[in-house]
């Protein structure tokens, strides 16, 4: 059963450096930590200068957020995706240009990174982050079935932070997909009830040339959103061969939205008790 007690000794990992980017990174990473009462480990990329810089940056926002560092030879290499995958991590955090070459992280190699993850993963661009960014949250469910544990990570900022969360489904006319909503969508109405989370539902005609998660980067402003979870794709069809993974547009989006991104899985992982 989920319980959504606290786990104590958490941390979030944050990518860092003193670029306007690395910046981003740190600040989200501290507003994640205030949320869900975690320590801030700060890894440094190769652009990084001085780490005081970002230590003291930080404690002048919130000196209560114990600040720790890690170092590692290079980002994503075994140690990098052991530390993560096996410590008290609950996520990572880091910025990614739409650009490439504008930053040591782009869209596409930061995808190829959290894709290898058992963490979910905040990517932001240059906007950095203040815990207020998450008192407005986009969930959009699509008709997967992993899409369940972002309806538990929408939950935990919910419990941990009451935050706003506002669920977006399409209305499908072919049939196996609206069963497939359905079929998540009591799901979430299960578990939310149970833990006593509130939502806000909204159902939207069926836009074939958005996803779910596309169309919420389009309501984000008037909505104002400051975070949208999605899921990462598995398993690519011909299209995104060719044409690159959805996700790519929305981490690229113009807004600079910080974008809660969770890989699939077929266990879920679990931020609580």
């Amino acid at each position: 059963m989920i319980n959504f007690e606290r786990k104590k000794n958490v941390n979030i990992v944050a990518l860092v450096d003193n670029t306007q980017f690395g910046i981003a990174a740190a600040e989200h990473g501290l507003a994640l930590a205030g949320v869900f009462e975690a320590s801030l480990i700060l890894v440094r990329t190769k652009l990084l200068e001085n780490m005081d810089e970002i230590k003291n940056h930080l404690i002048s926002i919130n000196p209560d957020i114990e600040i720790k560092e890690q170092t590692f030879k290079k980002i994503g290499d075994k140690s990098f995706i052991k530390f993560i995958n096996e410590s008290e991590t609950a996520a990572l955090v880091l910025a990614a240009s739409k650009i490439k070459n504008e930053y040591v992280f782009w869209h596409k190699k930061v995808l190829k990174l959290i894709l290898k993850l058992r963490v979910p993963s905040l990517v932001c661009g240059r906007k950095g982050g203040v815990q207020t960014d998450y008192k407005n949250i986009f969930l959009p469910i699509d008709s997967h079935q992993q899409t369940k544990e972002k309806v538990l990570w929408a939950g935990y900022f919910y419990r941990f932070y009451k935050s706003n969360i506002k669920v977006l489904t399409y209305n499908y006319s072919d049939e196996y997909l609206r069963n497939r909503i359905k079929h998540n969508f009591n799901f979430l109405i299960r578990l939310y009830s149970n833990l006593e989370v509130e939502y806000i539902h909204e159902t939207l005609d069926f836009d074939k040339e958005f996803s779910i998660d596309e169309k919420a980067i389009q309501l984000a402003h008037d909505n104002n959103a400051g975070l949208i979870l999605i899921m990462t794709t598995k398993y690519k069809n011909l299209f995104d061969y060719i044409y690159g993974v959805p996700e790519l547009e929305i981490l690229a989006n113009d807004q600079n939205l910080p974008i809660l991104c969770l890989n699939r899985r077929d266990d879920l992982y679990v931020l609580c008790t």
